[in-house]
C-alpha cells in the first residue's frame, strides 16, 4: 500500500498475500480517519478526508500525478 497527500509519497508497507475484508466476514479491516492504540481504533478529531480511492493495481507515479493534476482543482491547489 502507498500513502500519497497532494501528489508526495508519505508512506507504504507491504501487503503482499493478505486480504483486506470487511468485519462482517471475520477479517481484517481497512480504516480510515482513525489512528489504532490499546487494542482500540479512535478517530483523532476534526479529520478532513478530500477524494480517497483504493484501486486494484499499484499506480505508477505518471499515473498518480496525472490523478492529481485532473483533481487539485476542486480543493484550490
Amino acid at each position: 500500500i502507498k500513502i500519497y497527500i497532494n501528489n508526495t509519497l508519505e508512506g507504504t508497507t507491504d501487503v503482499s498475500g493478505q486480504t483486506l475484508t470487511t468485519p462482517v466476514a471475520g477479517g481484517s479491516s481497512l480504516y480510515i480517519g482513525t489512528t489504532y492504540y490499546n487494542n482500540n481504533h479512535t478517530s483523532p478529531g476534526d479529520v478532513k478526508i478530500g477524494k480517497f480511492r483504493i484501486y486494484s493495481k499499484a499506480l505508477s507515479q505518471l499515473e498518480v500525478t496525472h490523478n492529481w493534476n485532473t483533481q487539485k482543482g476542486l480543493y484550490g491547489l
